[in-house]
């Protein structure tokens, strides 16, 4: 016998994104609301020193701000709709 789980999360069960730098492990949340002005966090060091990699102007940090733009009004757009939206992801163990 097989047995396979996967997991789902629909827009309106993401109430923040969180930015974890890879040097030194320190993490910001962005609730959902504040998802517009994460372009600013994107852009800069890590208060470790550590360049995100992400520099103003470009098309990369462009697409990732639109994406976190679009994620936090995703469930407000699709209320009231007749689909349903959902994101698969890994399933905890």
């Amino acid at each position: 016998m097989t047995i396979e789980k996967t997991c789902f999360a629909s827009p309106e069960d993401i109430s923040a994104v969180r930015i974890e730098c890879s040097d030194c492990g320190m993490a910001c949340i962005f609730p959902i609301a504040k998802l517009g002005s994460i372009g600013c966090a994107l852009e800069g060091n890590c208060v470790c020193g550590a360049p995100s990699g992400l520099a103003k102007g470009t098309k990369e940090l462009q697409e990732v701000t639109v994406f976190c733009s679009t994620l936090g009004s995703l469930a407000a757009n699709l209320k009231g709709r007749k689909i349903k939206m959902s994101l698969q992801m890994e399933c905890p163990e």
